[in-house]
């Protein structure tokens, strides 16, 4: 199987994508800089969809292209950190400031997806995700982070998302 895993070159923030050789993407954070956002260089390669869109943290460079990549692309699936919820995350984010394009962006789709789904199939790729509980475990955006698990064609990958030392300590 022909699968294409690419970290995206967006300076401070993450982009990876996934690109299935049955067409179906995969796409972790959606970060940009000038040279490189995925609402574009996901439509250029003549992707229109986006099967599992996996958010790694709420932070903006995380999530900065978000507007743009929800006007090209669908998105079908949206993986994150299910144990923090809107009103909540409003209020963590309103901590440093105003709520950004992208965060509105984001806090719209949780509205959006908020019953699971069964996923789009991506033969030889498996995954499973991680994250420590808003709350009870953490009250910052880092050590809420998603982490996924991600076997492709028997390689193995860990993406982390902006996971600190205190939460790595609890996947142990």
């Amino acid at each position: 199987m022909k699968i294409k895993v690419k970290v995206n070159n967006v300076g401070h923030g993450l982009c990876i994508s996934l690109i299935h050789e049955n067409g179906k993407v995969m796409l972790w954070d959606c970060g940009h800089n000038e040279d490189c956002r995925p609402s574009v260089f996901l439509p250029r390669s003549g992707i229109s969809e986006i099967g599992i869109f996996f958010v790694t943290n709420y932070d903006e460079d995380h999530i900065s292209d978000l507007p743009e990549l929800r006007r090209k692309l669908h998105i079908s699936t949206l993986h994150r950190n299910r144990s923090i919820s809107k009103e909540q995350l409003i209020s963590l984010k309103r901590q440093s400031g105003p709520i950004s394009p992208a965060m509105q962006s984001m806090l719209d789709m949780l509205d959006m997806y908020n019953t699971p789904v069964k996923p789009p199939e991506f033969p030889s790729v498996t995954y499973s995700c991680y994250y420590n509980n808003y709350e009870t475990d953490f009250v910052d955006s880092n050590n809420i982070s998603l982490v996924t698990f991600l076997t492709c064609n028997g390689y193995k990958f860990i993406i982390p998302g902006d996971l600190e030392k205190p939460g790595w300590e609890k996947l142990l």
